[in-house]
């Protein structure tokens, strides 16, 4: 779940006071999070902003009274809000998700399936306000390597956010009330389409809360708001169908099990099937009704949320691949788990394609009898085969994070220089380099390498050839040709060539 990345932004002094009873916590996130929360109150005004400013004081004032207008702010949990966060989170696989309202001195959650425990944060730490000044998705691959984020104790300690996406709400009026974010505690980045679902989402959410609004300041057309929630909710269902993502709830009073349209359609049934907690578990294996019972049981016991990939066979006998997410809410004092089901079938597929993928190339990398390496566009090696760790002589960790610039000959560095910079035009390059083993004798390699430049960071892959014996055969019988084969003397014509 990356979008905590952005979402907060604590104070590395009240990290480093808490490094003790953060390092007793950093495999329980929600801990992790009240402890942060709970000293960082009062950030460093020294070290950075307050926040960011907006486009004005104005802006802000203005912002802040479209918000009131809303009557958002502490407002019990809502279904609508809640699918789509789940919604999100089902069709990008990140762990946590969050419609959060940005206010004057703190950020409150309206939706939040993923961050249990944890209801508001000051702004003062909220990274939430840099992503409502964009006017496209606010991403962070990874936290880590931003520099603006990288030391944040919710990246270095528990829950260790990663990757970030937020979207901001837009009002009728133009004005920028909060987010629909994601974080995910891995580095990532959004597909196109994900960025694109994103936005959507965004659109409905911004849908949903204006009539909202409009529902509360007009009671008397409850009929006529109802048919506008309902093409609302129909927007977003048929969002939900595009990335096959379906809805479900369980009342946990009555035991009532309620699946949506698109649900119902990923499991192959009629429309007017009324699904139970039994029923909805025959579609599994029963090894996968066992992981789901106990993900369930710990839901109920202990608010944890889950989120699971399995497979399945449908009504229609289809077998297929579903992620499944859930959490606990407690609305109009009803417990209920709710969540989201999605088919992943393809996405099953290319993952098993690109594992198959990877193994081969694991293989051809440690079995290939030629040197393969990457190294950055300065020319540190990242990686290196066995056959090239054999033939050099160096232990692999000696070779590791060292420039190949190191153990060339000095009269050869200057080429290699000339070679990076070829490489990183023309993205390919191919020739001879000359490399001193451990031993201290030189060895020839004929390469070909590539960049890959779409990779964060860009990387260069090489493959190469030992091609010393060759080299010196070459050059033997270069020697022959200038000498007499039955004196083996220089002949006395070609004494010049060899001056």
């Amino acid at each position: 779940m990356s979008a905590t990345a952005v979402t907060f932004w604590l104070d590395p002094r009240a990290a480093h006071r808490n490094a003790d009873a953060n390092a007793s916590h950093r495999h329980h996130p929600t801990l992790a999070i009240h402890n942060a929360v709970r000293t960082s109150v009062v950030p460093d005004s020294r070290s950075r902003p307050r926040h960011p400013a907006l486009k004005s004081a104005m802006d802000e004032a203005e912002r802040l009274l479209e918000l009131d207008r809303l009557h958002l702010l502490d407002t019990p949990p809502e279904p609508v809000f809640d699918a789509i966060v789940a919604a999100a989170r089902a069709a990008t696989g990140m762990t946590m998700g969050l419609i959060s309202v940005v206010a004057d001195e703190r950020q409150w959650f309206k939706a939040n399936i993923g961050l249990e425990g944890v209801s508001e944060t000051a702004r003062e730490i909220s990274f939430c306000t840099h992503a409502i000044q964009q006017d496209t998705l606010f991403e962070i691959p990874d936290a880590r390597q931003d520099p603006r984020f990288s030391t944040n104790p919710l990246v270095t300690g528990g829950p260790r956010i990663r990757h970030y996406a937020g979207i901001s709400l837009g009002s009728a009026h133009g004005a920028r009330i909060g987010t629909l974010c994601l974080l995910d505690p891995m580095p990532g980045v959004l597909s196109p389409s994900q960025r694109e679902l994103m936005v959507h989402l965004a659109r409905v959410t911004t849908q949903v809360l204006e009539q909202r609004s409009t529902l509360m300041a007009q009671v008397g057309q409850a009929k006529a708001l109802h048919r506008e929630l309902k093409r609302s909710e129909d927007f977003l269902e048929r969002t939900n169908r595009a990335a096959r993502v379906g809805g479900w709830e369980m009342d946990l009073v009555s035991n009532e099990v309620r699946w949506t349209r698109e649900t119902k359609q990923i499991h192959g049934v009629r429309s007017n099937f009324e699904p139970t907690l039994e029923t909805a578990l025959s579609f599994y294996r029963e090894d996968s009704r066992n992981i789901i019972r106990t993900a369930v049981q710990r839901c109920i016991d202990e608010g944890t949320s889950w989120e699971v990939q399995l497979p399945m066979t449908t009504a229609d006998g289809r077998a297929i691949w579903t992620r499944v997410v859930g959490g606990r809410q407690q609305v109009d004092g009803r417990p209920r788990l709710v969540g989201a089901i999605q088919d992943i079938t393809e996405e099953r597929a290319a993952l098993d394609a690109l594992e198959a993928s990877e193994t081969r190339y694991r293989r051809l990398f440690h079995y290939s009898l030629g040197l393969i390496c990457t190294h950055t566009l300065e020319g540190v090696l990242t990686s290196v085969n066995p056959a090239a760790v054999q033939s050099l002589g160096f232990d692999e960790s000696y070779m590791i994070g060292r420039s190949l610039c190191d153990l060339m000959p000095p009269e050869k560095r200057a080429a290699f220089k000339a070679y990076l910079e070829r490489i990183a035009v023309n993205h390919t390059d191919a020739g001879v380099i000359e490399l001193i083993a451990a031993d201290g004798t030189r060895h020839f390699w004929a390469y070909h390498n590539v960049l890959d430049n779409e990779a964060t960071p860009p990387y260069v892959l090489g493959h190469a050839q030992d091609v010393t014996a060759l080299r010196m055969q070459e050059q033997q019988l270069r020697e022959m040709s200038f000498k007499d084969p039955l004196t083996q003397s220089y002949n006395r014509r070609f004494l010049p060539r060899l001056d």
